[in-house]
């Protein structure tokens, strides 16, 4: 488990930190509403494996652990839905128009 935090940590702060800091040169406002629904989206995908894993493991002998492997599920999961996240909004929905070519 302390090997897992060891390399989550780093990989959720450097997913965080790509989203909020490398962002295209466009309106601030678009991108706002783009990062809330990301976020919000996240959040409710994260939910959503914690309910499944508590679910799952409740009834069994390691049911102490649902938290703690829910936890570490959700972090990988968010720090991955942020990066794609992040991939779509520079690449498609936020990409410069022009190539540069005329």
């Amino acid at each position: 488990m302390v090997l897992a935090l060891l390399v989550l940590i780093p990989f959720l702060a450097c997913s965080v930190w790509l989203f909020f800091h490398l962002a295209p040169p466009v309106s601030w406002r678009a991108i706002r509403w783009y990062n809330a629904s990301v976020i919000v989206a996240g959040i409710a995908v994260c939910v959503g494996y914690s309910l499944r894993t508590y679910r799952l493991m409740i009834g069994s002998v390691d049911s102490g652990w649902w938290p703690v492997i829910a936890a570490l599920g959700s972090s990988v999961i968010f720090a991955t839905w942020l990066l794609v996240g992040w991939l779509l909004r520079n690449l498609v929905f936020f990409r410069k128009s022009g190539t540069g070519h005329q």
